[in-house]
């Protein structure tokens, strides 16, 4: 598929506001595949890049979309893909000195669009959870199923890519492993608890603190915790890496948050705990200006048991968990 493709697709998302139509838009697209771009096309149409960040200056952005072009042959997506892993491993300006030939084979619509996809700012009105749907639909799985298997492997190209290579036989071969982040369940928004109320028979509600979402993996002296975007943050919480290897079972997965505290056990607000996420330097100083609590809440694994099997019962996920909108 070549990108002026993937373009039009996105477009087309764009202008309809029917969730089903846009899970027939996807499904459309999911058809025209090749086996060889299938992940990176499903990739982009989730309105994300294979490579997360490449961590480019709107200045650069906004010079490559300025850029005189010389419209010829649009590129493949496996052209673009390539270019934007060059691009990751570069730095500086070299970034956009890597990408400035591929710009200029695009159009301005097609520029506009791939700025949006490195900056991950794709207003398609169409992400990763619809794109999950419509997979499903594509083949012919429940929404159960897909959320299981999202759950175990929270990757909709890999899930794709899966399905397409080995039908069911492979999402039932899914299993939750420690080291290998399990993708969280997350709130949703709702306006009022009259809404809840007309949603759930039977609920039970508890205060939220403000803290970071840590998933925690452990067996025996190996301790690995992940962000609620699956990113290895051990290196920035030594304390709480510490505190699970005091816990008395050594294989598990939990699920909860990291709170942060002052010098007098007061929950700090999220601002001053972000700030242990991103410092690179003097991370002992950091620990000991802002402590954390751990606060978990679920168990996904524990001694070898998939625990998830029992609560993965539901679209919604485990459950359902709504912050009210005051």
């Amino acid at each position: 598929m070549r990108f002026k493709a993937l373009t039009q697709y996105s477009e087309k998302l764009r202008r309809v506001s029917s969730r089903n139509v846009k899970i027939d838009i996807i499904i459309d697209f999911l058809r025209k595949l090749k086996k060889n771009e299938a992940a990176i096309a499903v990739t982009y149409i989730s309105g994300k890049i294979m490579q997360g960040k490449i961590n480019m200056a709107w200045k650069g952005l906004n010079e490559l979309y300025g850029i005189r072009s010389q419209p010829t042959r649009t590129p493949e997506l496996l052209e673009v893909n390539t270019y934007l892993e060059r691009a990751s491993q570069a730095r500086g300006r070299d970034k956009v000195e890597v990408l400035f030939p591929l710009f200029k084979r695009l159009t301005k619509p097609e520029r506009k669009h791939l700025i949006a996809l490195i900056a991950g700012e794709a207003q398609q009105g169409a992400g990763e959870g619809l794109v999950k749907i419509a997979i499903a639909r594509f083949f012919g799985l429940s929404d159960n199923e897909i959320e299981k298997a999202y759950l175990q492997k929270p990757d909709v190209a890999g899930l794709f890519n899966l399905l397409r290579e080995r039908g069911m036989a492979g999402v039932k071969g899914l299993r939750v492993q420690i080291f290998s982040p399990v993708k969280p369940m997350l709130a949703q928004i709702s306006e009022s608890l009259d809404e809840i109320f007309a949603d759930n028979d039977d609920f039970a509600l508890e205060y939220k603190l403000d803290g970071i979402r840590i998933q925690v993996h452990r067996r025996g002296d190996r301790v690995r915790l992940f962000s609620r975007h699956l990113k290895d943050i051990s290196d920035h919480f030594p304390d709480l890496v510490d505190m699970a290897k005091q816990l008395p079972i050594d294989r598990f997965i939990l699920d909860g948050e990291a709170i942060g505290t002052d010098e007098k056990g007061r929950v700090v607000p999220f601002q001053i705990l972000a700030r242990r996420t991103t410092r690179k330097k003097d991370i002992s100083a950091m620990q000991q200006r802002v402590p954390v609590l751990p606060r978990f809440f679920d168990a996904l694994y524990v001694d070898d048991e998939d625990l998830t099997r029992l609560f993965v019962l539901d679209y919604a996920g485990a459950g359902a968990r709504y912050n009210v909108v005051d």
